[in-house]
């Protein structure tokens, strides 16, 4: 409290976080939660989770497309600088991994193995902008990492808070497959300029792989 740089951080974060957005892996995580009848403190911890995390990749995303608005509003780089919004990222999730910590182990390391993920699809996309012989399985592979893993944790946090690792892992192969569907429409919706709240036609500017695109 009281130091500058810790206060544009977080700043910064709530600007993205409490912008709105679909919340669609929150939502998800706490509709699976109530199937399985886990504890509502344990289903809001992974819930938050999520959100945090998706809401990090946002921020790291802005940079990496250099975005200029996001959720309506101008984004975190946009306002504060690339500098700050990484570090505001940064700080997103290691609050989401701390959501975890009254949990098992093996939420936290399925959270931690869902940042990597994304992390690496991330990459991968980064070197196939531009790339004309891209595959459609490619695309897939990059949509798993980047969407899908997330999905998937919300399945699979949901598995794992009541013991059932089973299940834990048809649900989150079910929330993965979801989240691939959640991507093709998000790339159809950036290639038609259908993107409320940010910049259109973000895909198409920086070459970004488009599942439309590689699939024509």
């Amino acid at each position: 409290p009281g130091d500058p740089h810790t206060e544009t951080l977080i700043a910064a974060a709530r600007h993205l976080v409490l912008a709105g957005g679909k919340r669609a892996r929150p939502w998800l995580t706490m509709l699976l939660g109530e199937v399985f009848a886990v504890p509502s403190s344990s289903l809001r911890d992974l819930a938050v989770c999520v959100e945090l995390i998706h809401a990090a990749s946002l921020l790291h995303d802005d940079v990496v497309d250099d975005g200029t608005r996001r959720r309506g509003r101008p984004t975190a780089n946009a306002l504060w600088g690339n500098l700050a919004a990484v570090l505001s990222g940064d700080l997103l999730l290691t609050l989401a991994l701390e959501q975890l910590r009254p949990h098992p182990s093996s939420v936290h390391h399925a959270a931690v193995d869902t940042v990597a993920a994304m992390a690496r699809a991330t990459l991968h996309e980064a070197a196939a902008r531009g790339r004309v012989d891209l595959t459609l399985e490619q695309w897939i592979r990059i949509a798993e990492g980047k969407t899908g893993a997330l999905f998937a944790l919300c399945g699979r946090g949901v598995g794992l808070l009541v013991g059932r690792p089973a299940e834990a892992d048809r649900l989150a192969e079910a929330a993965s497959a979801l989240g691939l569907a959640f991507q093709v429409a998000d790339d159809l919706d950036d290639l038609l300029g259908r993107c409320a709240g940010k910049d259109a036609f973000a895909d198409l500017r920086n070459r970004n792989p488009n599942c439309a695109v590689t699939m024509a």
